[in-house]
């Protein structure tokens, strides 16, 4: 998945991600790092793209 790709999912669920989407989008080379926050999740690329999502 490219960023774009990344970034049209995500907000084609809204920001809250179900399990499966999430699991595709961490498996994507282009993530950089992903980190948890409480219930929050930082997602991050390696061009530096970001969101910060839920799981659903």
């Amino acid at each position: 998945m490219n960023d774009n790709e990344i970034d049209r999912s995500i907000r084609e669920h809204n920001f809250m991600l179900p399990t499966a989407v999430y699991v595709d989008i961490c498996r994507s080379e282009q993530v950089d790092h992903v980190r948890r926050d409480g219930a929050w999740i930082d997602i991050w690329t390696r061009t530096g793209w970001h969101w910060r999502i839920r799981i659903a």
